[in-house]
């Protein structure tokens, strides 16, 4: 198999399970020796109901395009055990298994593209109303989720108005978008260092959306930096051009093939953002960690009010609003972020994100953990559908 162990999904622990020991297991069996193997593994409440209805979603939705089941099952008494589906096995490594083609064109430091089928797996409920995504950045959980076909409709928002009216374009006018970047991008070939302090003078003094995506793709580790007045201060990476104009062609028009048409965009307030979202909605949250929004140039247009936050998530557990929240973690040693208040109710998860790209450059090997947090209702609606759903039905 050649699927990456830092990037496993709880279905993909599930498959070297039963690959190693060769026979049919029950979950519980198979929950307890993930766990013996990775500790911060399936870390919920309801491990076993977790991982029910994560195998369950994938398994319905590769029936639904003509694939091949990956598991067995077979009951004997009260218990059912499964193995796996020999059949199936040559979809290991397909896309459908190991991570969907997430289109992908702004590439923000900090995009959740490739947690987002991690992220993903603890939606086990019907969406049937809007998700919204407040803190958008790159949108890598909307455009995700509309591949995925969850929900019906989506809001991206975010506080950074020039950002909001980018992603405007890239749904609504792709070939515009296209066009501009390819003019941009040709232009700063002969004096690429200048060009760039130039385009970051421009936009700062009239910001333009195209030359925001240019300014991203070319500053420093993607990760952008803005001084006390507001303004674009993050130097450009010499080593590289930035992302080439085929690509954000062929991206934006995949992400206006999935969000054209049924996509609202909005510039302002999280919880402004989110005053229409209910019960039927599904909100997803990544706002700036407390341990990266502080500092003198913080890597995010607008400072994070912690008390704000909390407040917000207050009001949307009030009003029945099911949310996830990305917001602290820890790499290596180091931590961020304060706990959040019990009195939220929220379920703690920790996503394996990878080695961190910050250490790999020093020579050292810390592995960034992010937390995501299920607030009550999204729980309640998870176990909800697993336990209507009964036994999986459509496995071979």
């Amino acid at each position: 198999m050649s699927w990456d162990r830092n990037k496993s999904t709880s279905e993909q622990l599930m498959v070297e399970v039963l690959a190693d020991t060769k026979q049919a297991l029950t979950l519980d069996e198979i929950v307890s020796e993930i766990q013996r193997r990775d500790p911060s593994a399936l870390t919920g409440k309801t491990p076993k109901n977790s991982l029910y209805s994560v195998v369950y979603r994938r398994e319905k939705r590769r029936a639904e395009r003509g694939l091949n089941s990956l598991f067995k099952t077979k009951t004997r008494g009260s218990s059912t055990y499964y193995s796996l589906n020999l059949k199936g096995m040559d979809a290991i490594g397909d896309e459908d298994i190991r991570k969907m083609k997430i289109p992908h064109v702004i590439p923000y430091q900090g995009s959740k593209r490739k947690l987002a089928p991690q992220i993903l797996d603890y939606i086990q409920h019907e969406v049937k109303g809007t998700v919204y995504e407040p803190f958008a950045g790159s949108a890598a959980i909307t455009i995700a989720a509309a591949t995925s076909k969850i929900g019906n409709s989506y809001v991206i928002g975010d506080k950074f108005s020039p950002l909001i009216s980018l992603w405007e374009l890239i749904i609504k006018d792709p070939n515009y978008v296209a066009e501009k970047y390819e003019r941009i991008w040709n232009e700063q070939l002969d004096d690429p260092k200048s060009y760039f302090l130039d385009i970051r003078k421009q936009f700062n003094s009239e910001p333009d959306p195209v030359k925001l995506l240019y300014l991203v793709a070319r500053c420093v580790k993607n990760a952008i930096r803005f001084n006390a007045n507001g303004e674009f201060n993050q130097s450009s990476d010499n080593r590289r051009l930035g992302m080439r104009p085929e690509k954000v062609s062929k991206e934006s028009f995949a992400i206006s093939s999935v969000l054209e048409g049924k996509t609202k965009l909005v510039a302002g307030d999280f919880m402004e953002i989110l005053q229409d979202a209910g019960p039927d909605d599904l909100v997803y949250m990544d706002p700036p960690w407390q341990g990266t929004s502080l500092k003198k140039d913080p890597r995010y247009a607008y400072l994070l009010d912690i008390d704000e936050l909390i407040a917000g998530l207050k009001d949307l557990n009030e009003r029945g609003v099911p949310y996830l929240l990305s917001f602290d973690g820890t790499c290596g040693d180091k931590s961020y972020g304060k706990k959040l208040p019990d009195y939220l109710k929220l379920e703690r998860v920790d996503l394996n994100a990878g080695r961190s790209s910050q250490a790999t450059l020093l020579g050292r090997d810390d592995v960034t953990i992010e937390s995501l947090y299920l607030s009550p209702v999204m729980i309640e609606k998870n176990q909800a559908n697993v336990k209507n759903h009964g036994e999986i039905k459509i496995f071979a």
